[in-house]
């Protein structure tokens, strides 16, 4: 595959990619043998929490697939590329709109289309990620509740499932992080992704929103209502998130006139 075109927001590269061509890009580094990668499923709240953490913000700089998932991120993209300035800067086609591809439809991709890949789940509780272990058409080598485990015990498992793909949702920044420092020590590992609230999800244990919700980029508010105690991080990804992109958006250009 051609290489991605990208654009930047803070200072952090956001690959653009159809789901088709991202499970075609996956299956080709595994079946090549390429090096292991994290992928990052980026949405508005972890770019808050990144200008803060500068831990987290480096691992989303330096990693090495990082997509849009949040349709804050999408919407900051079309903004921004109406004008073609401020922080957001396009690699490619300036006026190519952002892919959005949200973390569970990663998750279920995966499953469903390279279901010949060995899979580990590392997240949420144990009862959860059985559940969706249990589904026969699933290539589930493995799984782990992302409670109350050291990771030494959990890169056990993983390295004796021999999983190829290892989907992780313990939430953000903690999943991104725990990639990183861990990356290396998974035997057999090629592929790395963050999945915040998937299995959930996938279990059924927290419904989804209805598709036109998806559509209009209104799930935010669906969680909210299920889940009220989620009022903090939701008020980081729709008020103070697009405060900062409004505020980067009247910034003048660095080489403008004076």
């Amino acid at each position: 595959m051609s290489k991605l075109k990208q654009h930047n927001l803070f200072g952090i590269d956001i690959d653009n990619i159809s789901p088709e061509n991202l499970i075609e890009f996956l299956e080709e580094r595994i079946e090549n043998n390429e090096k292991p990668i994290q992928v990052i499923t980026l949405n508005p709240e972890m770019l808050v929490e990144a200008r803060k953490n500068k831990k987290f913000k480096n691992i989303l700089k330096n990693t090495n697939l990082v997509l849009a998932d949040g349709i804050g991120i999408v919407l900051a993209a079309k903004i921004f590329l109406s004008t073609n300035q401020g922080s957001l800067r396009s690699k490619g086609s300036s006026k190519e709109k952002l892919c959005r591809i949200p973390g569970t439809d990663i998750v279920r991709m995966i499953l469903e289309k390279l279901d010949k890949e060995k899979v580990f789940l590392f997240g949420s509780t144990l009862n959860v990620v059985e559940k969706i272990a249990k589904t026969k058409n699933y290539n589930i080598v493995g799984v782990s509740s992302g409670y109350n485990i050291e990771d030494r015990e959990v890169i056990e498992r993983i390295n004796k499932s021999r999983a190829s793909i290892l989907l992780v949702g313990i939430g953000s920044p903690k999943q991104e992080i725990w990639i990183d420092e861990n990356l290396s020590k998974l035997e057999h590992v090629k592929i790395a992704i963050g999945v915040g609230g998937a299995f959930d999800f996938l279990s059924g244990k927290v419904k989804r929103a209805p598709m036109w919700l998806r559509k209009v980029g209104l799930e935010w508010l669906w969680r909210l209502v299920l889940e009220p105690k989620r009022i903090k991080r939701i008020f980081r990804a729709v008020i103070i998130f697009p405060l900062l992109v409004i505020k980067d958006k009247l910034k003048k250009p660095k080489h403008a006139k004076r």
